[in-house]
């Protein structure tokens, strides 16, 4: 999965709570 970082982080401020789980995946795959 190609995920672009300038796409995720807006992402993860507006999700809030759930933002920090996707941060989390997102840290995993970054791994």
């Amino acid at each position: 999965m190609n995920i672009q970082p300038m796409n995720v982080i807006p992402m993860v401020i507006e999700s809030g709570a759930r933002g920090e789980r996707a941060f989390d995946i997102y840290s995993l795959l970054l791994k």
